[in-house]
């Protein structure tokens, strides 16, 4: 979803409509979740199945948008073009104009640059080399694979780790009721929501761009946790902090998935997106599990491995060296060498910092 997002937007709109589309409307669902929890646990008293009907609740969206992606969601026109389709992205372009009110520039015609694997007489047997899946391994796109593994990994521990452990940290710190707990996660994701609207601007500023978003993020939650873990005694400032640090981090999570796109080429995008975010998610499975046992040490634990999870993904960020605001979507693999071979002309900071951009022609 996130990279149909991607490829589907215009390069000035494509942060807010991500974040909107993906990000904010993620945070909506947790809100709604936990309404519906809190709804059928207190309906259904205290028995223990309550939570299977939670489940068939919260997967009806789902079944509802199926009929709408089978007939309504066109595909992307960078994988059509990508893997030699330029007919159908021909015919997209076209429904595109109709749609727009605008003029069909040169008839349609699909250009994919001088990368393309394609446009060498053998397409029948070319097509299905385009997907590259081990150039995520190569010289070119190693660092990129490494720096994704390490974020996604942390926003998947930080985010579904803080979800699972918070409510218990609040009935074993302050003897909240279920109802109580749930009602202090809705506070959050409302917070969530606020932060997500803040890093569609805060992400594209020349002076942060996308490493600045993640890094800020990041460290948010290093301190959060750090000063969550002093304040137990003081329940109101305990849940504001609380609250900060699961914002804080959805901030990354969902900045993760638009930097991520753009760093990557189309022939790889997707598949390369949901590989680096499969170590989130075996991190959010062993999350409750850690998080229950440091729980039993002592609820500073719980905080501290927060805090040095979120501090190696700060690090992480700020040595990886690829800043994506304002370029184009890549198309192949091979144009990331190209780029880095414009970039090694540039002063060093200026392929670091996208507000010294001036430099080139200062």
């Amino acid at each position: 979803a996130d990279a149909h997002v991607l490829e589907w937007s215009p390069r000035e709109w494509r942060a807010k409509l991500a974040m909107s589309l993906v990000g904010a409307a993620f945070a909506v669902g947790t809100l709604i979740a936990c309404a519906v929890g809190i709804g059928v646990h207190e309906s259904m008293g205290h028995e223990t199945s309550w939570w299977r009907l939670m489940l068939i609740i919260c997967i009806i969206p789902g079944f509802m948008s199926l009929p709408l992606m089978a007939f309504l969601l066109p595909e992307s026109m960078h994988w059509l073009a990508v893997n030699g389709r330029q007919d159908e992205c021909k015919e997209l372009l076209k429904d595109l104009a109709e749609v727009n009110g605008t003029e069909l520039l040169a008839g349609g015609a699909v250009s994919v640059d001088k990368f393309n694997p394609v446009d060498k007489g053998e397409e029948d047997s070319q097509l299905p080399m385009n997907w590259r899946f081990l150039e995520i391994f190569g010289s070119e796109l190693l660092g990129t694979t490494a720096y994704l593994v390490i974020a996604f990994t942390a926003c998947g521990y930080i985010y579904y780790g803080h979800i699972f452990i918070y409510p218990r940290l609040l009935e074993v710190l302050y003897g909240l009721e279920m109802k109580e707990a749930y009602t202090a996660v809705m506070f959050n994701s409302c917070v969530e929501i606020l932060v997500i609207v803040a890093m569609m601007f805060y992400m594209d500023m020349q002076y942060i761009g996308r490493r600045g978003a993640m890094a800020t993020g990041f460290f948010v939650v290093v301190v959060a946790s750090l000063f969550a873990m002093m304040e137990e005694q003081n329940e109101q400032l305990f849940e504001i902090l609380n609250a900060g640090l699961r914002a804080s981090v959805a901030g990354p999570f969902t900045v993760i998935y638009i930097y991520a796109g753009e760093l990557l080429p189309s022939t790889l995008r997707s598949s390369t997106i949901s590989f680096c975010n499969s170590f989130g998610r075996l991190a959010a499975m062993i999350a409750p599990v850690l998080e229950t046992a440091a729980l039993s040490l002592n609820v500073a634990v719980v905080y501290y491995i927060f805090s040095l999870v979120a501090t190696a993904a700060t690090a992480a960020t700020i040595l990886h060296y690829r800043e994506t605001l304002g370029r184009p979507l890549l198309l192949y693999t091979s144009q990331l060498k190209q780029q880095r071979e414009e970039d090694e002309k540039t002063p060093l900071m200026t392929r670091y910092v996208p507000f010294m951009e001036k430099w080139r022609t200062d």
